[in-house]
């Protein structure tokens, strides 16, 4: 139309006169545009040029693919903005906002997290329950089990719920808490479904005390970076945006289990009395505890069995906690702390003997962060959302340049790195390189599985990238006493994985100077002979390496755990 092509040639003056941030400057822009037509005769008469000008600007709504392909990021973002700009330069300054998305990435990360999901979710059965499947409500009903209903009614500090089988559920409406922080009225209607946790129950009245549930089902959070700059190529804050917009990636705090081990193992590395081949017995512990109640801790692994002596690789590579808490009570838990936020963490961290098996609760960017400083060979980086933000006109306000900060020598790094390839390679997450996973290429990284299986976690690295993801609930509560960490985030890691890998050919890290590299048995910590097979290559600060040859005959390296 007429008016169309004059707000066209209106645009073509700059973006200043874009109609969706500008749009009184673009009505008349426009206008003007209109005027001059109708002068130089290409509209031939006033009454034309009137009605062409009483018309509004009708544009199509703004969409963005990323809206869809990464909310949690795109709204990580909003928060940035709103919170350095304000809500007014936002919507209508016409800024330009360059981020640090990875489109791709950020596809293979949906794709992994969602059938990640999906798998979890078929091995446990997730579900909500309504009050018809139970034969014995009083007997069968138990705390914190998911149930089923409709919205009855809405009141202001309360909201009925229709469970069925004449029950009423009560849901108490808290307005300071932050699942509260919208207007029930607007989000609920009568009949609609909705997700209750149970409480309590009062069987005579037929009234049941639960809470509102945003999704009875896993939640997730994913980071993925570039260790070289710190940008944020990926984000995930949940298994459903539309359900839930609160971004666990960056607002959560939660307990990383085991892939707490390889944070205080750099402590111990880095003071070269320790090596990747240092002995410790994995046998029964008990640390002290005075004046404390209970006045000891006793430590237990994972499968609650004990394997005798072994070099701190397998220790790392088999997620031990037993060699885990001796190394920490060697070097100390205040040490363990000042490395932890060296790597990366910014939370606070209480120095307690407990940290040695991940009691410290971090975001997950946080703690993706901490891995980028191993793969980027010591060197820490700055979380980066934003590259450059610009004006209407082009004028750069604001540009983040990546910031490295040195923290580890590269030969400890170097060290730390080759330690964390072990649980790929023969460790707790070996079995993605096998068939149906098939896990190609150099990857280094640690699972953390916490008590229960409340949280899984997986951080895997390479030098170019860091992916880091948990899987839990909102609340404490396993996801399967069977599942551990590298069975729930196994198949969808190694697809992205194997797909960044064949995408660039990644290289393995460079051997810095002052390293030596040399073959030794992962059990007893001492060299293979020249000629002899077996063992699997360390690195050691020179002249940290072993100077004692395994036998011959192996099995007189075999100690027998009964003997200890």
């Amino acid at each position: 139309s007429v008016p169309e092509i004059a707000l066209l040639a209106a645009l073509a003056k700059g973006p200043t006169y874009s109609p969706y941030s500008y749009p009184e400057r673009a009505l008349s822009r426009r206008n003007l545009v209109l005027f001059k037509m109708w002068k130089e005769g290409l509209i031939k008469t006033e009454e034309e040029y009137r009605a062409y000008e009483a018309l509004p600007i009708e544009v199509e709504p703004r969409k963005s693919h990323l809206n869809e392909l990464a909310p949690y990021f795109i709204e990580e973002i909003r928060r940035m903005l709103v919170k350095e700009y304000g809500d007014d330069v936002i919507f209508t300054g016409g800024l330009n906002v360059y981020t640090t998305l990875d489109p791709h990435i950020q596809e293979l990360a949906n794709e992994a997290v969602a059938l990640n999901l999906k798998n979890i979710e078929a091995r446990n059965g997730y579900k909500a329950l309504e009050l018809k499947d139970f034969e014995d409500l009083e007997k069968e009903l138990c705390p914190n089990m998911h149930l089923r209903g409709k919205v009855k009614e809405i009141k202001r500090t309360i909201m009925e719920v229709d469970l069925g089988k004449g029950f009423t559920g009560i849901i108490p409406i808290d307005r300071e808490n932050w699942m509260w922080d919208f207007d029930p009225a607007d989000y609920f209607t009568p009949d609609q479904e909705i997700f209750v946790k149970y409480r309590w129950a009062n069987f005579e009245e037929k009234i049941m005390g639960v809470l509102w549930e945003q999704r009875p089902f896993p939640q997730v959070a994913f980071v993925g970076m570039d260790p070289r700059t710190g940008y944020v190529t990926a984000l995930i804050g949940g298994a459903d945006f539309r359900e839930s917009q609160y971004n666990r990636a960056t607002q959560s705090k939660l307990q990383i289990g085991s892939t707490v081990k390889p944070l205080f193992y750099t402590a111990a590395i880095d003071t070269k009395k320790y090596t990747m081949a240092s002995i410790f017995i994995d046998a029964p512990f008990v640390w002290p505890l005075p004046d404390q109640n209970p006045p000891e801790w006793k430590v237990r692994n994972y499968n609650a069995q004990f394997r005798g002596p072994m070099t701190l690789r397998n220790a790392i590579s088999l997620s031990v906690n037993v060699v885990s808490a001796k190394l920490m009570r060697e070097i100390g838990p205040t040490t363990a702390v000042e490395y932890l936020h060296r790597l990366g963490i910014e939370s606070p961290i209480a120095a307690v003997p407990a940290l040695s098996v991940g009691i410290a609760e971090v975001s997950p960017l946080e703690l993706t962060r901490t891995f980028c400083t191993f793969a980027n060979m010591g060197e820490r980086v700055k979380p980066i959302f934003i590259r450059r933000i610009t004006d209407a006109g082009g004028n750069i306000i604001k540009e983040n340049i990546p910031q490295l900060t040195r923290v580890l020598s590269p030969q400890t790094a170097f060290i730390m790195n080759n330690m964390m390839k072990a649980p790929f390679d023969s460790g707790t997450v070996a079995f993605l390189r096998h068939a149906p996973f098939n896990l190609e290429g150099v990857v280094a990284g640690k699972t953390g599985t916490t008590d229960d299986a409340s949280d899984l976690w997986l951080v895997a690295y390479t030098p170019e990238y860091v992916l880091g993801s948990w899987m839990g609930f909102d609340y404490k509560e396993t996801l399967g006493m069977k599942e551990f960490a590298g069975l729930a985030h196994g198949e969808g890691f190694t697809r992205i994985i194997n797909d960044l890998n064949e995408l660039t050919e990644i290289k393995d890290w460079e051997i810095p100077e002052g390293i030596v590299e040399m073959r030794v048995d992962p059990w007893s910590g001492k060299r293979i002979p020249d000629g002899q097979e077996g063992g699997v290559t360390m690195y050691f600060y020179r002249g940290t390496e072993p100077v004692e040859y395994t036998s011959e005959t192996p099995e007189e390296d075999i100690v027998d755990i009964n003997d200890l």
